[in-house]
């Protein structure tokens, strides 16, 4: 199924200006309500230990600003690149780095790499830590 931030905590994710921060809070209490340990906010210059798991996240409005979407990437240590996976496409390899990068809608779809120009995921970034 396609989850929400907030669905495994039980907490309601407010909508608007704010809405990373809201987002951020309810991934942790996800996080630790699926027994995770370690669960915490962290900073972007942040080096996770060879058992932590490291995630970000941003949210993203289209150019109307009527609809918003959020987004996750999750840092691999053995080799330096962060992964993302946008909707139903598979795990890709983000091309760039997340922190210093915009972070625009890909996908793939029949074989062919798209960007949906629409949506820019332009709020702070947030990161996460937790362990197993």
């Amino acid at each position: 199924g396609s989850y929400k931030p907030g669905d495994f905590s039980g907490i309601y994710v407010t909508i608007g200006p704010d809405y990373i921060s809201y987002m951020m809070n309810a991934v942790i209490q996800d996080l630790k309500t699926l027994g995770y340990k370690n669960v915490r906010s962290v900073s972007s210059s942040y080096s996770p230990s060879s058992s932590e798991i490291l995630i970000a996240m941003r949210v993203g409005y289209n150019s109307s600003g009527s609809n918003y979407d959020f987004h996750f990437m999750r840092y691999n240590q053995s080799n330096g690149y962060w992964y993302h996976k946008p909707g139903s496409t598979a795990v890709l390899k983000y091309m760039g780095n997340p922190k210093t990068t915009t972070w625009k809608d890909e996908f793939y779809n029949n074989g062919k790499w798209y960007i949906n120009n629409n949506i820019t995921y332009n709020s702070t970034i947030k990161y996460v830590v937790y362990s197993l």
